[in-house]
């Protein structure tokens, strides 16, 4: 009796539409899961059949998404997707990449292999090549939190260059004060996006320094801690609100008073201004608002509708008392 591609799938210990995959040369099937399915090919003798190439158009109810991290935000994103999700029929099935671009790559990998409905990409990073495969395999794809790297892709993002510009020209006497700039890290295109913003306030002002962290509270503490060590800056602009509150922390430590002999930002709008001390005066971004956007994006062009390529959504400035504000 002749094999069936469910024999195949069964002893190379994979899905019937990954056997497809492989079956129809698909580039971007893992090497370790071909391997699997052509040695049981191999064993079973098998002969494919116009059926089960039929399988690799097959598609899941299920969207892909795929995430740097898990932090307060993108949880909150994440929420709002599954939640919108949800309520079209689709299931999400999520993968962190840890801000690795070849991680992100073995997650599209993995998730094609899935034979997911669409992808939606959270990444702090421009990826070009994750975005030409997504295109290649005609896969409805969102961007989110960054705009897309090449063009035809759908981006849903917020506007962090100008939230940027309208934070530090808020900030009043700003041309008199000395100003250091706590970033991420040099990859990370969101923090460039928001010093470019930074920097069209800036650009005729001397008296300026930027620094750079992991972007994690304890780096940020580290960092602010080195720098308050050696010198004091009129303001410390922190480029997310982890960084800010290790900031805090670290000016606390070395006996600087906040905001009366250094003034301290977040960006964000994480709930941990909320419980900072003073309160941490933070840019607020809508996280449910652009985790709703980007999943009835993605449902829409999986279904064959037009959309928008770009949508830019806006932010809030929020006063406390960390920093000093002329809004």
């Amino acid at each position: 009796m002749s094999s069936k591609i469910s024999d195949v799938a069964r002893l190379a210990r994979v899905s019937l539409p990954t056997v497809s995959r492989v079956l129809n040369k698909s580039k971007y099937v893992s090497e370790e899961l071909k391997k699997r399915v052509l040695n049981a090919v191999a064993v079973l003798n098998y002969v494919p059949d116009d059926n089960a190439r039929s399988l690799s158009s097959y598609k899941s109810n299920t969207v892909g998404i795929i995430v740097p991290v898990l932090n307060n935000s993108i949880s909150r994103f994440i929420n709002s997707c599954s939640t919108t999700l949800e309520e079209s029929g689709y299931d999400l099935m999520i993968g962190k990449s840890g801000g690795e671009i070849k991680n992100e790559l073995e997650l599209i990998d993995l998730q094609l292999s899935m034979q997911v409905s669409g992808v939606i990409l959270v990444s702090s990073h421009h990826s070009t090549k994750t975005a030409e495969i997504l295109i290649k395999e005609k896969l409805p794809v969102v961007f989110a939190y960054n705009k897309a790297p090449v063009s035809g892709v759908h981006s849903r993002y917020f506007d962090n260059n100008k939230a940027a510009s309208t934070l530090i020209a808020s900030i009043p006497d700003i041309d008199s004060k000395n100003v250091y700039i706590l970033s991420g890290l040099s990859d990370d295109t969101i923090c460039n996006i928001r010093i470019e913003g930074f920097l069209k306030i800036l650009e005729n002002h001397n008296n300026y320094k930027i620094f750079q962290c992991d972007g994690t509270l304890e780096d940020g503490y580290k960092a602010a801690k080195n720098i308050l060590n050696a010198e004091k800056p009129d303001i410390l602009i922190c480029l997310n609100d982890l960084i800010a509150i290790g900031a805090l922390r670290a000016a606390y430590e070395t006996g600087i008073k906040v905001p009366d002999e250094m003034e301290v930002t977040g960006f964000e709008g994480t709930s941990f201004f909320q419980i900072s001390t003073p309160t941490l005066t933070t840019v607020i971004f809508d996280d449910y608002l652009l985790g709703r956007e980007s999943a009835d994006s993605i449902v829409s062009l999986i279904k064959g509708n037009e959309e928008k390529e770009l949508e830019i959504f806006g932010y809030k400035i929020l006063q406390a008392e960390s920093c000093r504000l002329s809004i």
